[in-house]
């Protein structure tokens, strides 16, 4: 029973590591966008209707 239950308190820890690494590398991805998106500059006010015609004609 002992060596059943050393296993499973391995695995835990194991899966536990594992998704904390996960974790981090999911954070770092979510900065590095925000600083991409920040270093592109000033945001404009967006025209729908623009962009729809736009896409209208990229469709013909």
């Amino acid at each position: 029973m002992y060596n059943f239950t050393k296993l499973v308190i391995r695995k835990i820890i194991l899966l536990i590591s594992e998704n904390n690494y996960f974790k981090q590398i999911h954070i770092a991805k979510l900065k590095q966008a925000i600083q991409q998106g920040i270093d592109s500059g000033e945001s404009t006010p967006l025209n729908m209707s623009e962009i729809i015609t736009k896409a209208k004609q990229r469709r013909q």
